[in-house]
Parts: structure tokens; C-alpha cells; sequence
């Protein structure tokens, strides 16, 4: 995958409220894309779910970017996943990791490298 030809976007940045000034990470970036980069999101990401669905190649776990599925699929499968472990008189522990700005600071060739593993066009 290579990353010229990408349509230009336009970045704002938006102070994230009660955050010092002079902290980058005081700012929310925002691209804007235009009407035509929007377009081809769309058509990307559809084609992208579409391929991912048919093969196979997202984990039957995972709740986002999978269509048909939400935060609250997620919250009763967890739920599920506790009522099981309890009602045997067994002990649930449940862990959870927040990795801040995983997508972002992740490196394209990873992705690419990725996306070429499981086959996407």
C-alpha cells in the first residue's frame, strides 16, 4: 500500500476542554475530507468490510468495525461471559486495556503488512 495520491484533507485542531494550552495533546485533530474523499472512504470501507466478512479475517470477538454489532453487543456478551463463570460458584476477573492512540501510532507498514496477510486486494 503506499501512501501517495491520498486526497487531500484539511486538519483542524480542537482544545479538548480544561487541558493546558501549550500540551500537544491538549488538541483533538480533525480531518476534513472533501465530497470526493468521502466518497471513497465510503466505498473503501464497504468493500474492506465486505471482503473481511466473506473471508473470514475478523474475530468472531471483536465488536468494532463489524456491522450488526454495538457497544452494547459487546457489554452482554461480557455480562454472559460473568454469568457463566458465576454460576458454578467459580471467580470471574475481567481485564481491560486501553492503549491511547493505538491506530495512530501505528506504524502504515504494520497495517499494510497486515491487510496483505489476510488476502485483501
Amino acid at each position: 500500500m503506499s501512501q501517495g495520491g491520498a486526497l487531500p484533507a484539511g486538519l483542524v485542531l480542537i482544545k479538548k476542554p480544561g487541558k493546558p494550552d501549550l500540551s500537544p495533546s491538549s488538541y483533538r485533530p480533525i480531518c476534513l475530507l472533501s465530497e470526493a474523499g468521502k466518497l471513497f472512504e465510503r466505498v473503501l470501507a464497504r468493500r474492506l468490510h465486505a471482503f473481511l466478512d466473506a473471508s473470514g479475517g475478523i474475530a468472531e470477538g471483536q465488536f468494532g468495525f463489524r456491522q450488526h454489532r454495538s457497544t452494547i453487543d459487546a457489554i452482554w456478551k461480557l455480562r454472559e461471559y460473568v454469568d457463566d463463570g458465576l454460576r458454578d460458584g467459580g471467580v470471574v476477573v475481567a481485564v481491560s486495556l486501553d492503549i491511547a492512540n493505538a491506530f495512530n501510532s501505528l506504524p502504515w507498514r504494520v497495517i499494510s503488512d497486515s491487510l496483505e496477510e489476510k488476502g485483501v486486494p
